[in-house]
């Protein structure tokens, strides 16, 4: 049986072969080296953009946080206010039922007065009829 046999000799063609093989894999080392090292770029790149992402949200979720923080102060002060309202409510209150009460009195003391008056004026008219007093000048004689 012929076993098969490996002829060593190298001509133009065999050499111009194995030199554009070789020029393909070197050119292909280089340009996947190249996208490698842009891609490497990139990713760095994306991480320091990422970053500073991440630092642009802290500082708005800080910005927030204290904003929250004074609409919590104001609410508290808010309430402190409206505490305040109703006890000045209840004062008030309080000092109008007092000047309800006095007016009342005055009301009946007034009441009590006129009648008083008009009994006074009902003796005076029974023991001096037709003399009257006058809010004019007084007449001579």
């Amino acid at each position: 049986m012929n076993t098969p046999k490996f002829d060593w000799t190298i001509n133009v063609s065999t050499m111009i072969a194995i030199g554009g093989v070789l020029a393909v894999a070197v050119t292909g080392w280089f340009t996947l080296r190249e996208q490698v090292n842009t891609n490497t770029r990139d990713i760095g790149g994306l991480k320091i953009s990422q970053a500073e992402l991440v630092l642009k949200r802290d500082t708005r979720i800080v910005e927030v946080d204290r904003r929250l923080a004074a609409y919590d102060e104001v609410r508290f002060r808010v309430q402190a206010v409206e505490e305040a309202l109703k006890a000045t409510n209840a004062r008030v209150d309080a000092s109008l039922a007092n000047i309800s009460a006095g007016l009342r009195e005055i009301n009946q003391a007034v009441g009590g007065l006129a009648t008083n008056v008009a009994v006074l004026t009902q003796r005076l008219e029974m023991q001096a009829p037709g003399r009257r007093a006058a809010l004019g000048p007084v007449p001579p004689g």
